[in-house]
């Protein structure tokens, strides 16, 4: 699932701007068009981003999200904007010498030489504006502006590119503030932590006897469509096995999407957990492009207790799940039958904590049963059941069809991809070759 899901993109209406973050006097910005509005509740922040923009799918404790402008023509990065969250000690100075202190130590630890500095009030909070030049590989302008939420704790909204488009990102800038809200997460926060307590309560009733009553014996294939074309299936395959002395469910997935305009890719995965969760292992290769100059990446995660340990490459590292998460720490191989997992005769919200190696941290996954649905496939009408399920706070969210045993019949993403299931005739007619190399991954596992 995590294959698909990492490429789409959130879409939801735009709404109405808020505060000014505009000095008094000044004269009217150039028109801006915004796109959809972006909303954190664990956070407590809204706003509407650039339109015509690519989002970033990476995130990390300090970086919310972020989009990035291209040249029409050349694809060549114009600017990026990043949303960004900074926690430091309360200071009693007054804002003005605050906004001094923090330039200087901008100019110390970020390269960030400012050369002016304003003071605002931005959705209702105060706000101090840096504008100046960010010396990295090349002299780049860069604005920030820092709003206040509490004491020592900063939204902070940056962006950076050609100076030559100086004007461009000054009016975006604002034209983002100006859109931006902000509100109290406590209630986002309090029902985050229900849901988790439900997600826990799945967890900790599983067994070993429990999954093979729930695993599917045969294959089970998914073709992936764009607009009603084919570009590239999944295949899951399930059963229970010994790994270390430990008995537990291993999931193998194979993937391969086509993209429009964008390398061929191919993943296999092999996944392993203990019922309990205190033995879990992850191997990944994924392949983009063909032949000689196509890029492999291994990546192995293995789970002992409480530690995560990563390799990819020859790069490692650890973490440990926080002790708060572990009653609802989801391993990977548990995600393809989650719909499997959760009563779904009621409507009802879970969340679970899942581990993303990419940012080395936690995410929220979020899972609703919304209720019994008629679906037409291959113009049958289908009995299913809809769940919705959102990979993390800031991750758009898809709708699921299940069938009355919790195998997935349908998967709907707001970028237009469609998953579906089919069977293995299908697949092997369309991606013969791919299905082929696959089977090479599969025996050398990468090696």
């Amino acid at each position: 699932m995590r294959l698909i899901l990492s490429i789409v993109m959130l879409a939801m209406p735009i709404a109405a701007a808020g505060q000014s973050s505009r000095p008094a006097g000044t004269t009217t910005a150039p028109a801006v068009k915004l796109g959809p509005r972006y909303t954190d509740r664990l956070v407590g922040i809204s706003l509407c981003p650039p339109a015509d923009t690519d989002r970033s799918m990476q995130t990390s404790a300090r970086r919310l999200v972020g989009w990035t402008r291209r040249d029409k023509q050349t694809s060549a990065v114009r600017w990026s904007l990043e949303v960004l969250r900074t926690k430091h000690k309360p200071t009693k100075m007054l804002l003005s010498e605050y906004a001094k202190a923090v330039a200087a130590e901008l100019a110390r630890t970020g390269n960030f030489k400012v050369e002016s500095t304003r003071i605002s009030v931005v959705a209702g909070k105060s706000a101090m504006h840096f504008r100046g030049i960010w010396n990295a590989a090349f002299k780049l302008w860069r604005r920030q502006t820092w709003v206040r939420i509490k004491p020592g704790e900063h939204i902070v909204l940056s962006i950076t590119g050609d100076p030559a488009a100086k004007a461009e990102m000054d009016a975006v800038l604002t034209a983002v503030l100006d859109s931006m809200r902000l509100f109290d997460p406590k209630v986002a926060i309090t029902e985050y932590k229900q849901n988790l307590a439900r997600g826990a309560a799945v967890l900790e009733k599983l067994s070993v006897a429990k999954l093979k009553t729930i695993i599917h014996k045969q294959p089970c294939y998914c073709t992936i469509k764009l607009k009603d074309k084919i570009i590239g299936f999944i295949q899951l395959t399930e059963s229970i096995t010994k790994r270390s002395d430990a008995q537990g469910l291993n999931v193998v997935s194979n993937g391969v999407l086509m993209l429009p305009g964008a390398p061929v890719q191919l993943t296999w995965k092999k996944l392993f957990t203990t019922p309990d969760r205190n033995l879990e292992r992850w191997e990944r290769v994924s392949v983009r492009g063909r032949g000689k100059t196509a890029l492999r990446e291994i990546q192995e995660v293995i789970k002992k207790d409480h530690w995560i340990l990563v390799r990819l490459h020859q790069r490692s590292w650890k973490q440990k799940v926080p002790e708060l998460l572990i009653p609802a720490y989801l391993p990977e191989a548990f995600s393809a039958l989650l719909p499997r997992l959760l009563d779904r005769s009621k409507a009802e919200t879970y969340a679970f904590a899942v581990y993303n190696p990419d940012k080395n941290d936690f995410d929220m996954r979020t899972v609703r049963v919304v209720g019994a649905e008629t679906i037409h496939i291959s113009e049958k009408a289908v009995k299913a059941t809809r769940l919705t399920d959102q990979m993390s706070a800031q991750a758009p969210t898809v709708n699921l069809w299940v069938d009355k045993k919790g195998m997935i019949l349908r998967m709907r993403m707001p970028n237009g991809l469609t998953m579906e299931r089919t069977d293995r005739r299908t697949v092997t007619a369309r991606f013969a070759a791919e299905l082929a190399e696959l089977d090479k991954l599969r025996r050398t596992k990468g090696k």
